[in-house]
């Protein structure tokens, strides 16, 4: 690729340092790469002396491969690394530190379960608060010491979490261990307080490159400044319209700091659009100029206009899905980008069970399936003793789902004789608890001849479960949202099936899947990969965060609406701006066509379309 003028100024930069404002598709790849090449090739420095630092093992094998073609060279020892794999070099070098002492992820699994047994919390969505409170750890592990006893946690209450944070940082002391966490603060420590080590580095790498910047936490930019502060030959390349990691600890404003850390940097403005269409540029130059704590970028588009950017608005996500499945037909590379994992589940149980096959991306953790998740199972728990089953499990699981203050000594046999139940009470003179008993009964009945769709309402406002829910959550000190959200879209599934029967056996032999599981008749069809990252299919479906890097022909982001996009926990300036920043992202993948679809109407609920969408 030949580089356009700003393009080349960048690559020629030599000492000093260099801050590259690359916007969407202005081609930050090839101006590292390139830079390397110049500085070894045309500034005579020592390739051993250079350190590109990039944020996956991905991204630093692609820009290790891409210099390599382009230098015509099999070996390199240029140091192309991620922050991670730096850091433990550095500690590697000084302490020791091997492989087998950093903490795996399943070792953080099963600590956490273990301690939420030991303070006798029931973990029903297990799946997802243990990979809630291990994500947590991590972002109160990277904020700054005077800010951590400020962190209120999400995933659960406040005094459970820091519990499991002392505990766990004690386990890690102990055992000798560390997470990536830990190897960036005991690198810091390290840096700062033993200078001839701090020496060592600085003059082992005199070229500091650095991928993505925009996502660096701020313990990583103090750690890079140290490296490099004697001669501040750093060059960052990022784009702070793409910070969309907030969550992960990553500092929004990083680029910012970093012009007043190094007040006299150049600053080279990527301001050329490569990939995307004159419309896909303009329409998301016009939503992300709504943010005001941003570097100012006068982008233009490379290609022609192309073809309008298509907002459509529908009635309904059966209207919405319809539409996409027919678009997708046409074999054009295409990405369908949602807002969270579980806001394409109803969509790909529609392309599952019509044959159309599909990737979906790595990284989708397996809880954000609503068919497994323990709402689901008492659903189908309250089913199955509907029609007539009388499984001891099922009834545990539900009979104090609201309280009825019934204890389990009362169902001693798997399968449970209901008249030998109340047998029981009476000999134990306990009229409240017949009294209850005989309700749960008379509900139990009553579901029994109900289409799902009316049963589930029936759980919900009659049985109490929806009260349930919110109690549960006030207990844990929890959001409830994310609950009633999935008993809504749980009874919005059943809208089709007219027995209790038809759902439960809808549920069980996968075609309710959504992508998540292969196991369902449809993927023994035609299509044996259809929910790997390895197929073939020209559909893509991802969340908008994990489309971040990625270009496709066609784009279409779906459910454009308020409190889906921007997310509706996100109050604040910053985080509306973190959000618009988001869509920012997920637009610009589109090279040639963008459709962005709102819905009047999900789960039941009538909702606004996006402040995005008129943004645009």
């Amino acid at each position: 690729m030949a580089l356009d003028q700003i393009q080349y100024k960048a690559v020629r930069h030599f000492n000093g340092p260099a801050m590259i404002l690359a916007g969407p598709g202005s081609g930050k790849t090839t101006v590292i790469t390139h830079r390397v090449f110049s500085l070894i090739n045309d500034r005579k420095v020592p390739d051993d002396e250079i350190l590109v630092i990039t944020f996956t093992k991905m991204a630093a094998v692609e820009m290790k491969e891409r210099y390599l073609r382009m230098a015509n060279l099999r070996f390199t020892p240029v140091n192309f690394g991620t922050f991670h794999a730096v850091f433990f070099m550095i500690l590697k070098d000084a302490c020791g530190f091997k492989a087998t002492d950093i903490v795996k992820v399943k070792d953080q699994w099963d600590f956490v379960k273990t301690q939420f047994s030991m303070y006798g919390v029931d973990v029903r969505d297990e799946n997802g608060v243990i990979s809630d409170v291990i994500s947590e750890i991590a972002r109160v592990k990277s904020l700054p010491e005077e800010k951590i006893h400020e962190y209120c946690p999400v995933s659960c209450e406040r005094r459970l979490f820091i519990s499991i944070f002392r505990e766990y940082e004690h386990w890690l002391e102990t055992s000798h261990m560390v997470d990536f966490e830990d190897m960036m603060k005991k690198t810091y420590c390290l840096l700062r307080n033993t200078p001839d080590i701090l020496n060592k580095w600085q003059n082992r790498y005199r070229y500091v490159l650095i991928d993505e910047f925009q996502d660096a936490s701020p313990i990583q930019f103090e750690i890079v400044k140290m490296l490099v502060m004697p001669h501040q030959n750093i060059f960052i390349v990022g784009d702070d319209d793409q910070s969309i990691y907030g969550f992960r600890g990553a500092a929004p404003g990083v680029m910012q700091e970093f012009k007043k850390s190094f007040p006299d940097c150049a600053v080279y403005t990527l301001n050329t659009n490569y990939r995307s269409t004159g419309s896909v540029v303009k329409a998301a130059t016009r939503l992300i100029n709504n943010n005001k704590d941003r570097f100012y970028k006068d982008l233009k588009a490379y290609n022609d206009m192309g073809e309008d950017v298509v907002k459509l608005i529908f009635e309904s996500t059966e209207e919405e899905i319809k539409y996409i499945s027919d678009l997708v037909s046409d074999k054009k590379t295409t990405a369908v980008l949602t807002r969270t994992n579980s806001g394409a589940v109803e969509l790909r149980r529609y392309l599952l069970k019509h044959g159309i096959s599909f990737n979906k991306s790595d990284g989708e953790r397996d809880g954000e399936n609503i068919f497994s998740h323990w709402i689901a199972q008492d659903i189908n728990a309250y089913f199955n003793l509907a029609r007539g089953e009388r499984a001891r499990r099922d009834l545990l699981r539900i009979i104090n789902k609201p309280s009825r203050y019934i204890s389990r000594q009362y169902f001693m046999e798997e399968n449970v004789d209901f008249d030998l139940v109340l047998l029981r009470m009476k000999q134990g003179n306990q009229d409240r608890l017949i009294k209850n008993m005989n309700s749960f009964l008379n509900d139990l009945k009553c579901i029994s001849p109900m289409s799902p769709y009316a049963a589930i309402n029936y759980i919900r406002k009659k049985v109490g479960y929806d009260v349930y829910i919110y109690s549960y959550c006030r207990k844990e000190g929890i959001d409830s949202e994310l609950f009633m959200s999935i008993l809504d879209r749980l009874q919005d599934s059943s809208r089709n099936c007219s027995t209790l029967e038809q759902w439960i056996n809808m549920v069980s032999d996968g075609t309710v899947s959504d992508g998540t599981n292969c196991s369902s008749k449809y993927s023994q069809k035609s299509m044996p990969d259809n929910c790997t990252a390895d197929s073939v299919s020209n559909v893509n479906i991802c969340t908008m965060h994990s489309s971040k890097g990625l270009e496709y022909e066609r784009v279409i982001i779906i459910d454009a609406n308020e409190g889906i996009t921007p997310y509706n926990k996100a109050v604040s300036k910053e985080e509306i701006e973190e959000e618009r920043r988001l869509f920012y992202v997920a637009m610009t993948r589109a090279k040639r066509n963008l459709i962005i679809c709102s819905v009047k109407r999900r789960n039941n609920k009538m909702l606004l379309p996006s402040r995005f969408v008129k943004e645009i």
